[in-house]
């Protein structure tokens, strides 16, 4: 084990030294990041990174070798003087070999970064935090994966999806799914009608998004109206600065009918509201992308669905920036085949938290004026399903 690890605590510390030396951007309060472009990372990190990969992929193989003989003394197949022990030692065992095994790919990947597309970032803490380090890379496009790992193995497949869709077309789950060939698609119609029992409405708004401060006052003078119209209400936001200022501008007497995430977990914030709704009292669930999707809140338990704006991915997503990047590197248009597909099927996501069933009905209300006034919202708008209008 000595022999695999030697020379490893030299080459973390050169690796510390050639990250300190990167020009990073402020991520959160918390974190900042440096991100390679084209994942392409800096030939001294690289050379750093290739030996480590080695050595922490040696340590992985003797761990694994360690855990076997384990097995086996458990089994009663090997001797081994401190027998009784072997049960427990186990888990601890298979835990550090794939940590190490994990360390071992990581630092393979920066070794030769040109063997694959991947978005990489270094994301370290800031002040006492500073010697925090964290390396990542994301393939740019699991679609290879799936391909390889599954598509090209079974005999067939179904993939079932409310939002399968983005603009009309299967052509951005194809893509990212990586389904290539022969592939049949079907579009089947809802059962629920739409335009009976849902409104879908963009209020008349002064201020854009892209004026962060002015739209999100606009908000806070528009929520506590919004609000007050049901008995319940989601409540979704694309920041958490913009999610805080809103909460913080709310009077009194309505935060107290809210349940905000942070406060609590999210099955907790769920069940505080159901039990609000069920005793005949106000709430309002207030969240970010987590509650836009996997949330079921059928009836009384959600009559109004409220967002905040057009649901675009964050801009300093490092997974979302690298492939923009990518895609502009082989001339196409990211914005058209990335973000926008992408906003729309949140978008549709986020509607779809108000009918839950065929005896649901309520409300949506996007404020961003964005859909109205950008060629782009004809599209979002056409990929909805057909709500009674109110614009």
């Amino acid at each position: 084990m000595a022999d695999e690890a030697g020379g490893a605590e030299d080459l973390l510390a050169a690796v510390g030294t050639i990250v300190g030396d990167l020009p990073f951007e402020p991520r959160d309060a918390d974190t900042e990041t440096h991100r390679f472009p084209l994942g392409e990372v800096p030939e001294p990190l690289a050379e750093a990174a290739e030996p480590l990969g080695r050595s922490f992929g040696g340590v992985a193989s003797i761990l694994d070798e360690l855990g076997n003989d384990l097995d086996d003394v458990v089994e009663g197949n090997l001797d081994w003087p401190n027998a009784e022990q072997a049960e427990s030692w186990r888990p601890t065992i298979g835990q550090l070999a794939g940590r190490a095994a994990g360390a071992g790919a990581l630092f393979s990947d920066y070794g030769d970064s040109s063997s694959a597309s991947a978005a990489r970032w270094v994301t370290r803490g800031l002040e006492e935090r500073r010697e925090e380090i964290e390396l990542t890379s994301v393939p740019l496009m699991p679609g290879e994966i799936l391909n390889d790992c599954l598509w090209s193995r079974c005999h067939g497949a179904l993939a079932t999806s409310a939002t399968l869709c983005a603009l009309g077309t299967f052509d951005r789950f194809r893509e990212s799914a990586g389904l290539k060939g022969s592939v049949r698609e079907s579009r089947i119609a809802s059962p629920f009608d739409f335009e009976r029992v849902a409104t879908f409405s963009v209020p008349r708004m002064r201020a854009d998004p892209s004026e962060s401060q002015d739209h999100t006052e606009e908000i806070a003078s528009l929520l506590p109206d919004l609000l007050l119209l049901e008995q319940s209400a989601l409540v979704l936001f694309n920041s958490w600065w913009q999610f805080n200022a809103v909460v913080e501008s709310l009077p009194e007497e309505l935060r107290s009918n809210c349940r905000l995430q942070g406060e609590a977990s999210k099955q907790r914030l769920i069940r505080d509201h159901t039990q609000a709704i069920d005793q005949g009292r106000a709430s309002y669930l207030f969240g970010l992308a987590s509650f836009a999707e996997g949330v079921d809140l059928p009836g009384d338990y959600c009559r109004h669905v409220i967002m905040a704006r057009i649901p675009f991915a964050v801009p300093d997503d490092p997974v979302d920036r690298a492939v923009a990047e990518w895609l502009e590197n082989l001339g196409r248009n990211p914005f058209m085949e990335l973000s926008l597909p992408d906003a729309s099927l949140r978008l549709v996501q986020a509607c779809g938290r108000l009918i839950r069933n065929e005896s649901d009905q309520g409300r949506i209300t996007l404020l961003d004026r964005r859909i109205l006034t950008r060629r782009y919202g004809e599209s979002l708008m056409a990929a909805l399903p057909p709500y009674r209008l109110e614009i």
